[in-house]
Parts: structure tokens; sequence; C-alpha cells
């Protein structure tokens, strides 16, 4: 029997929240299909979105989803203003302990100027392209928690192939995490991440901007604005082809109620250090120079603040920041700085 149901609810992402107004068409073909229409309206996106869902008989957790979407962002870091129209088709399959994600995508993407003040650099990457690719992401969850794990692990390798089933965007794209939790007496937990990412474009043509890494900010490198490490122009800052970035955390129960429901249960103390660099790459110069790249011009900082779990849907964290490692054009946060949302170096 199918079911038609409504919704309206808010989401925080990385350093981002909106507000989602949707619809579910449930069990359409008697056999647990869903189409899902979608509005969110947040403060750097505005996206519009139509997926069917439909799982293996007998397997929910292999299933197959159709997208449509259209997606207005803006980045100030950058002053670009981004539009992606386009369709998508997923499937999702479990292999032993992990799970599989095979996309394609083709995108209509139109780039343009947030302001009149944007780069030079900026202005080139204005106008029109169509990407269309391949990616591959595998992920291992072995945490007991999403949010604020105790113990476990966590290992995410996504690959992205762009070009070879048309459009005029072509690369190979490779990221990777990793995060590692350790409990410790008394209700401690050290935590240890590792992030990287690897992008190479093909032929002459340049990586465009909206393909490029990003780092800096609350979620990532602590003690830094938003998106701000790394290459840039004038104001602007325009991303990388290459960028590590690790993160070391002692968090600590507050001394009222730790380890029972309430108030104590969802504050944690922490402190961390962490460290990381972004890089455009000469493909010209082989392993051995992207490597002396990557690990010169050291950006890090370390800190102690405050964590508080939003069930099993995001965090938030006020901490106080000093940044030791920074770099010339790099924009810091020396101080309070304050940041919300669901994926954290």
């Amino acid at each position: 029997m199918s079911a038609l149901t409504g919704s309206y609810n808010t989401m925080v992402g990385n350093n981002e929240g909106s507000m989602a107004i949707g619809g579910k068409l449930s069990n359409m073909l008697g056999r647990a299909e869903r189409l899902v229409a979608q509005f969110s309206y947040g403060t750097k996106e505005t996206s519009y979105g139509l997926s069917f869902f439909k799982p293996q008989t007998g397997c929910f957790e292999r299933n197959i989803t159709f997208g449509l979407f259209d997606v207005k962002g803006q980045f100030p870091w950058s002053s670009v203003r981004e539009v992606d129209r386009g369709v998508s088709f997923d499937f999702n399959f479990p292999v032993w302990r992990t799970r599989h994600t095979v996309r394609w995508e083709a995108v209509w993407r139109e780039l343009s100027c947030l302001s009149r003040t944007a780069s030079f650099p900026v202005r080139e990457e204005s106008g029109h392209s169509l990407k269309s690719s391949l990616a591959h992401t595998m992920v291992v969850d072995c945490r007991d928690s999403t949010i604020l794990p105790s113990k476990g692990v966590y290992l995410k390798v996504n690959q992205e192939l762009a070009g070879y089933t048309g459009g005029d965007i072509r690369f190979l794209k490779e990221e990777m995490e990793l995060q590692l939790n350790r409990s410790l007496p008394w209700g401690c937990v050290l935590s240890s991440s590792l992030w990287g990412g690897l992008l190479m474009p093909f032929g002459e043509r340049p990586s465009c901007i909206a393909d490029r890494f990003f780092l800096g900010g609350p979620t990532t490198i602590r003690g830094f604005n938003m998106y701000s490490i790394g290459p840039y122009a004038e104001s602007d800052f325009l991303g990388g082809d290459a960028y590590w970035a690790a993160g070391l955390h002692l968090y600590t129960p507050l001394p009222f109620g730790p380890g029972r429901p309430g108030f104590g249960d969802i504050f944690r103390t922490h402190l961390f250090i962490n460290a990381g660099n972004l890089c455009s790459l000469d493909y010209g110069e082989g392993l051995r120079g992207h490597v002396s790249r990557l690990g010169s011009c050291l950006r890090w900082a370390y800190g102690a603040g405050v964590v508080l779990r939003l069930g099993n849907i995001a965090r938030l964290e006020l901490n106080y920041c000093f940044p030791t490692g920074v770099q010339l054009g790099d924009r810091i946060c020396d101080g309070v700085q304050f940041g919300a949302g669901i994926r954290f170096l």
C-alpha cells in the first residue's frame, strides 16, 4: 500500500544550516520503493531535488537511486556563485564489512562572480561547463558512534573519474579519510584523524575551481577561517590540487554526571592539535616534487574547547584556538571559534 507523507525540518551541514521541505511517496510499486521530492534553503546553498529509490528484494542495503537536482551555492571565500543542474544514478551495495557506492553523474555547471571585486583568476573561471563522471566510494565504519565515538575505526576512500563518459571536464580525483578512536581510563577518549586528496587534470586544461579542494575552518584545520588556506589571488582563495590534514584530540567528560543520560552525557571537553597543507601542483615535477610541496609551508594550530553532541545527527564546537603555523595570505581565527557540522577533522 502506497503512503504519501510530507516533512518539514532543519538540517545542519559543515558550518551551514538549512531548512528543508519535502514529500515522500513510499512503497510505490509494492516493493519498498520511494519517490522523494525536496526543497532546501540554506545559508550557503539552495537546492531542489527529485529522487527514486528501489532496493533489491531480500537485501535492503543493495539498492539503486536515480535523482534529478538543481543546486545554487554561494562561496564568499572565493567570490564564486555556482549553479549545478544534473542527473545522477547510484548503486549501493555491501561487501563483507564495507559499504560501496558506484555513482554516475552528469552536471551542467554555471560559475559566475559573487561580487564586483572578484579577482581575475576567478573571473577567468566564469562560464558554463559540462561534467560527466564515474565515482566509487568505499566506507568501513566500526565506530560505536558517528558523532562522538569512544572506540573504533572509520575509513572512507573515494575515486572520481571525469571526462570519459562525455563532457568537457577531465580529471582523476582521489580522496581519503581515516579516523582512529581509543578509550582511555576515566571516560577519556583519544581520537586521531588523517585526511588527504589529489586532483589530476587531463590534457592542457587546468583544474576548475569547482573541482579543487579547500581547507581551513572550524570543521577542518581549526584556528583558520573557513576555507582560507592555500593558493589565493587578491582576497579570493582558489583551492588546490592536493592536500593533507591531520588532527589529534583528547576528549574528557565534564565533571558533573559523566556516563549517565542527561546534561553531562552530551557534552565533552577536548584538547586538540591539527595541521595540514593545501597547494597547487606542477605535474612536471614528479612524485618527489609533489611530496616536497605538501611538506613545506605547514599550517598548524592547537587549542581547547567544549563539544556538544546533537543526538547522532551533528555536533557543535566552541573552541579557543592558537594558530601557530601560519603562511602568507592565510586568514586566521586567533581566539574563540565556533563550528557546527557532521564531518570534523
